[in-house]
């Protein structure tokens, strides 16, 4: 006889598997307040953004488009006319294709919307890929839309152009240099420039489509200069100047590497030609070079720097980067400046330095209004930031503790601020405007504590006091805890314990850990399981006592298991997926959900007393979430609605919120008696065939059946065409059906079959 309680969990199972496949999960609201009320908190943080513009709402007013370079994740914001100030607008985010390297947002074509170009390798060739931006339903429900640009020569997907021998080549474009992708010569197409292959000039590939009577929309790039400007960037202080307009700077080897470099043009006196901004892998500054040539030979020399020299100049660590744009509308281009760096030892907080024009347009005067735009409205903790929620004062409500890896504030690492926990006091009065506020920045005094890398919070009674005790992981391997010898109104933690259970000393499990204190094998006693850089899950089971907890610090001893749940994240190739796990239970089922590197989250499920059997995964990327990297993810019903919500850190140092598909009875939030009625599994019970009928039939695009043990057992083709299905090999026993409608509809129905 088959267990009820079974039947109705793997029921549950799968009707979150149907759900979980049909959405992609809304934003969720949380208001937050530091030295002030934050008015876009949830925005994810930012470390090394690059800015284009881009009329996102298609309302004829430029927005922004932002890149992060570490985080890997696009950020959009809309300008507000009557408020003068940007808000942020998540949903267009997922209009643009995929990317991991710099992101420029140029219009090529001369259509009025911004085309998307980026750096991607092909033939072992690193390059520049283009995606044509255009309009989706060219009516007033119109939407952007990008498609990838084929260059026409053996399925080329990037760049090429005709060298000095008119051979076609691919244009080299390194992931480690920022380039120009402008209208150098002002005649009306758009030109590239970069360092390419050669390490201490920039090559200039002009385009020649206008000149050509070419239409915009064909890039025809020629290898034009091998020694734009005639400088050489030498990787110090300073670039070294020809002596003349035509002549090329030497001074070292062409083998010399530059490092890593960033490119950035503006006519500074309106005269017709491309002066240019400098950023360099070993500076902090932007070295401005004046152009003494004209727009079709360009010669520098003359430099300044920090640009501006005459304000506050820049000063960012890592290879700044400039991008100018109309921030305040005012029809003139401002400047905004950023670290250009995937490394975690640059700048990770004061990252957009916005700088003002002031004109006038034949001698622009860039004065510095702020080193934090958009961030000041934005929760960021530098990087890798890591929630966590407990009730720390004992009023009944979940508040909100936050770890990170500190605040970078100087090159290359040599003034990193100690990691720390912010604390977030739930302060909300009703259950419709969920409030946070700042009331510890250091909580635990933790960032007097050097060396300890991240701090990834989890907390749990582990000595069964009645209050709840602090357990942290950290990048470098170690496990820290800190004893609370408060109560559950007033907190009072001792001072860290490093090297918890041993981890870090005797016993290393690996790197990145994230812990969390929970009862998962459902003896009563808080465990402890910890995600690491390998991508699977450690359960370290208590074998102490609910007042005395103790643990062998041997992750592969008995009573322990390094591959958890079979939870294993690991990806071929990658020796960095570092799961996040966060466990759950609801109606009898136990759940996972594993963020990490990949910035994602894994939906995994079990019945939540078969402690000793293997998670199933429900839904890969579950609910379409991305937060760029490194996603650390929890879940709870915020707002008492009974829907669940997710909360998680980011690489970039802030924080995301969703809302999920979960209710508190384990139940989706779904209504499929429509759908069931339109479409008709019988008989049932059944013998040897099933036959599919209904008025919503021929609109199933797929059917699959799966037994109670999650395992598909019959499964149609990409269209379903059968309305027969012979399972005659079947066992007897219960079996679920699920139809997908192609209007993303669906339908899962029980059946049992019957032996004769």
């Amino acid at each position: 006889m088959v267990n009820k309680h079974i039947i109705l969990s793997f029921l549950f199972f799968f009707i979150a598997f149907i759900q979980s496949m049909a959405q992609h999960f809304s934003p969720f609201d949380l208001q937050f307040e530091t030295d002030k009320v934050l008015s876009f908190p949830l925005a994810g943080g930012m470390n090394s953004p690059i800015f284009s513009e881009i009329d996102l709402n298609l309302d004829g007013i430029k927005d922004l488009f932002v890149f992060d370079l570490t985080g890997q994740k696009y950020m959009t914001f809309l300008y507000d006319e009557a408020s003068s100030e940007y808000k942020y607008d998540s949903k267009y985010e997922k209009l643009f294709p995929i990317s991991a390297s710099w992101v420029l947002l140029r219009d090529y074509d001369g259509d009025g919307i911004e085309d998307l170009f980026t750096q991607e390798y092909q033939n072992f060739t690193s390059g520049i890929a283009v995606y044509k931006g255009l309009l989706e339903n060219a009516s007033e429900n119109a939407s952007l839309t990008y498609e990838r640009i084929d260059f026409g020569q053996d399925n080329l997907l990037v760049m090429t152009y005709l060298d000095q021998n008119n051979e076609s080549k691919l244009l080299y474009a390194a992931e480690s240099d920022l380039p120009v992708i402008a209208d150098v010569d002002s005649d009306g197409d758009l030109d590239v420039l970069t360092f390419g292959l050669s390490p201490i000039h920039i090559k200039y590939y002009k385009n020649y489509a206008v000149e050509s009577d070419f239409p915009l929309d064909s890039i025809f790039l020629f290898e034009e200069d091998l020694c734009w400007g005639g400088f050489l960037e030498n990787g110090g202080d300073s670039v070294l100047f020809a002596g003349f307009p035509g002549d090329c700077a030497v001074g070292k080897s062409p083998s010399e590497k530059h490092g890593a470099s960033s490119l950035a043009i503006f006519d500074q006196d309106n005269d017709g030609d491309s002066d240019l901004l400098l950023g360099e892998i070993a500076n902090t500054y932007l070295n401005f070079l004046t152009n003494k040539g004209d727009a079709d030979l360009a010669f520098f020399d003359e430099q300044s720097f920090p640009f501006p020299n005459y304000d506050i100049g820049t000063d960012l660590s890592f290879n700044p980067a400039a991008s100018f744009i109309d921030v305040d509308h005012d029809g003139m281009k401002d400047m905004l400046v950023s670290p250009f760096s995937k490394q975690d030892n640059s700048e990770n907080y004061l990252v957009n330095w916005y700088y003002r024009n002031l004109g006038p347009i034949e001698n622009q005067q860039f004065s510095l209004q702020k080193k934090d735009f958009l961030i000041d409205e934005m929760l960021d903790f530098g990087s890798n930031s890591s929630p966590a929620l407990v009730d720390l004062n004992g009023d009944g409500k979940m508040d909100l503790i936050i770890g990170n890896s500190g605040f970078q504030n100087s090159l290359n690492g040599t003034s990193l601020d100690s990691a720390s926990l912010f604390y977030f006091e739930n302060t909300s009065e009703n259950n419709v405007e969920i409030k946070f506020k700042l009331v510890n920045p250091d909580l635990a005094g933790l960032s007097t504590f050097n060396g300890i890398g991240f701090l990834a919070p989890t907390f749990g009674d582990l000595d069964g006091d009645g209050d709840s005790d602090l357990l942290l992981g950290t990048n470098n391997g170690k496990i820290i805890f800190c004893e609370n010898t408060g109560n559950s109104s007033m907190p009072e933690f001792e001072s860290p314990v490093i090297n918890y259970l041993g981890l870090g000393e005797e016993f290393v499990i690996g790197q990145n850990l994230a812990p969390q204190i929970v009862d998962a094998n459902k003896d009563g006693l808080l465990d402890i399981l910890i995600g690491e850089m390998a991508g699977n899950i450690n359960f370290f089971s208590n074998i102490g006592t609910a007042t005395n907890p103790q643990f062998n610090p041997n992750p592969n001893a008995s009573v322990n298991k390094p591959d958890w749940g079979g939870i294993d994240e690991s990806i071929s190739g990658f020796s960095n997926t570092s799961s996040a796990p966060f466990y759950f239970e609801l109606n009898e089922m136990a759940f996972v959900i594993n963020g990490g590197k990949p910035g994602s989250m894994n939906l995994y499920s079990r019945p939540a007393e078969q402690v000793n059997t293997e998670f199933q995964m429900i839904e890969e990327k579950w609910g379409g979430i991305d937060i760029g990297q490194y996603s650390r993810p929890l879940i709870c019903d915020f707002n008492g609605d009974g829907l669940f919500e997710i909360l998680s850190g980011t690489k970039r140092g802030g924080l995301k919120a969703y809302q999920s598909d979960l209710n508190l009875n384990g139940i989706v939030a779904i209504n499929e008696a429509d759908i069931n009625d339109k479409i008709i599994i019988a008989p049932n019970p059944f013998r040897d065939k099933l036959t599919v009928s209904g008025s919503a039939v021929n609109e199933i695009s797929k059917l699959s059946i799966f037994n109670l043990n999650g395992q598909v057992v019959w499964q149609s083709e990409k269209n379903f065409t059968k309305k027969t299905i012979d399972l005659k090999d079947l066992k007897s026993g219960i079996y679920f059906v699920h139809c997908y409608l192609e209007s993303g509809g669906f339908s899962v129905q029980k059946v049992l079959k019957v032996s004769d």
